[in-house]
């Protein structure tokens, strides 16, 4: 047993004490054999690292903090500019820059609510994320149903944080052209990971041109996701009809 007790000088010291019983013929224990370790060096030292790591994941949970706050306050002054523009292209630009920015904030978000610094829960996630993207167009996405099949599990932020982006592209992508205007529409994302991390983003509106190349499109949300899709060493595959689907593959070991 490990204890500590008080040292005659007033000071406190620690002890790792290891002893047998010492038993005669019948049994019965007739004393006791061990030695008494000082680890006193050993404890304080671990101690002092238990203090230094709180102290390193309340800098980190501040840091996580004031990231988040600072990307909020950019999507705000997006939010802002966009309500004093007349032209709804622009408006629409605004927005999805707006979207952009807070679907990174939301990561910065997560991790401050989190216990765990370094990883980010996806199914929260990318429930607050898709929420998030359809109240923005508020305008078109009242008739459309989201649908989630999201496992508990989780990704890195240096992962997370592209993945987010993605998500958010394909999610924004099916409300602005998969949907005939008055008609009721679903948008299905499902998550899978083992070796590799699946995400499937898919909907039951009109489908995608034909002969859609998503690495020489020339929407920029689709170039997005395809540079995004590079940088997570993945790869992109869409599935024709009826309606639309995005299938996102990465590997989730190292580089």
């Amino acid at each position: 047993m490990e204890y500590r007790f008080v040292r005659p000088d007033g000071s406190t010291a620690w002890v790792f004490g290891q002893a047998d019983a010492e038993k005669d013929p019948t049994g019965k224990v007739i004393g006791y054999v061990g030695t008494i370790t000082d680890v006193t060096e050993q404890k304080q030292a671990a101690i002092k690292l238990r203090a230094s790591l709180v102290e390193k994941e309340l800098l980190l949970k501040e840091i996580h903090h004031r990231v988040k706050n600072n990307l909020q306050i950019t999507a705000g002054l997006f939010s802002l500019q966009a309500g004093s523009v007349k032209e709804e292209s622009v408006r629409e630009a605004f927005r999805e820059n707006e979207n952009r920015i807070k679907s990174m904030a939301l990561v910065h978000e997560k991790l401050y609510q989190s216990g765990n610094l370094g990883q980010v829960n996806i199914r929260d996630y990318i429930d607050s994320l898709a929420t998030g993207v359809l109240r923005s167009y508020d305008d078109r996405s009242r008739r459309i149903k989201l649908n989630l099949d999201i496992p508990e599990t989780h990704l890195p932020i240096d992962k997370a944080l592209p993945f987010g982006l993605i998500v958010n592209e394909l999610i924004a992508n099916s409300i602005k052209h998969a949907f005939e205007p008055g008609k009721l529409g679903e948008i299905n994302i499902v998550i899978r990971s083992a070796d590799d991390f699946i995400v499937s983003v898919a909907d039951n509106g009109k489908g995608l041109p034909p002969h859609l190349n998503v690495a020489e499109t020339q929407s920029l949300g689709l170039k997005l996701v395809s540079m995004l899709t590079k940088q997570l060493h993945g790869s992109v595959t869409i599935g024709r009809g009826p309606g639309a689907e995005v299938l996102i593959r990465f590997p989730l070991g190292g580089n």
